[in-house]
């Protein structure tokens, strides 16, 4: 788990595990929505992911981190928030979120997630926040 720290890029995420985030998705059944932003321009609906969201613009949160006050990992609103490393890491590329292309530099949720622990991770290079 340690890659993204030395590589990024399709080092780490070309799609790969889209295939980990479907089957873990599929052995997790829930309403909840799964939001979802990756590295790369595959389409994620050829692997099954055909009902994903696009990325929030700030994670929302349901406890006083949202009030502006941090807290270590503050609890989100009942989501799937599924994110490439490569954005975790501070890469400097377009994302893609299912609908349309990211600037990872400024997109704040990114910023957000950069301080939650992953509650699960799809393969090495997709990790969840819930």
């Amino acid at each position: 788990m340690n890659g993204p720290k030395y590589l990024l890029g399709s080092n780490v995420d070309w799609g790969q595990d889209f295939l980990y985030l479907r089957d873990w998705l599929n052995k997790r059944p829930t309403s909840e929505p799964v939001h979802l932003a990756f590295h790369g321009n595959l389409d994620p609906t050829y692997f099954g992911l055909d009902k994903t969201l696009p990325w929030p613009e700030q994670l929302p949160s349901a406890n006083s981190a949202a009030n502006g006050e941090q807290g270590e990992n503050p609890k989100l609103n009942p989501a799937c928030y599924v994110l490439s490393v490569n954005f975790l890491h501070g890469a400097s590329w377009a994302a893609r979120d299912g609908s349309a292309s990211l600037d990872s530099n400024s997109h704040p949720s990114f910023h957000q997630a950069r301080g939650l622990k992953p509650t699960a991770f799809a393969g090495y290079s997709l990790w969840v926040f819930r």
